[in-house]
């Protein structure tokens, strides 16, 4: 049977060895979580810009018939279906505004989440790092009392 000391030692190092794999596991999945939040992040600037596309593709349309309505109806584009139009085409510029600052928003979001990812995986290492070195000096310390 092996005397004390020795398995005080061994224990130490299983101890401090179990703390590195923690924080390496976390520096892991800190790293993990922080590549999907960056693609996250670029899918969200895409279907901003698709929906962009869209919204201006729905605007165009809305154009169209308001002016073939205007057409058909015998009124020029003069005053009021003029005014009503100019009206249209700035609610439409902001409605773009609006999906495309949400969209960038979202993204802006994601890549926070993603940094913070980042910064907390090796955080944990450098924690786990500090920690099992303590253990390990603490426990050198015990057997040389």
């Amino acid at each position: 049977m092996a005397d004390p000391m020795t398995l005080m030692m061994i224990g130490m190092g299983v101890s401090a060895a179990g703390t590195l794999y923690t924080g390496m596991q976390n520096y892991q999945a800190g790293q993990y979580n922080a590549a999907m939040a960056r693609e996250e992040a670029k899918t969200q600037e895409v279907l901003t810009d698709i929906e962009i596309q869209k919204h201006r593709r729905d605007v165009k349309r809305l154009k169209s018939a308001q002016i073939a309505r205007y057409g058909a109806s015998g009124v020029t584009l003069e005053g009021s279906p003029l005014l009503v139009m100019a009206d249209s085409a700035a609610e439409a510029e902001l409605d773009e505004a609006l999906i495309r600052y949400s969209g960038w928003a979202k993204a802006r979001g994601l890549r926070s989440e993603a940094y913070l990812s980042n910064k907390k995986g090796r955080e944990s290492l450098y924690g786990s790092t500090l920690k099992a070195g303590g253990t390990l000096l603490t426990g050198y310390a015990k057997t040389k009392l």
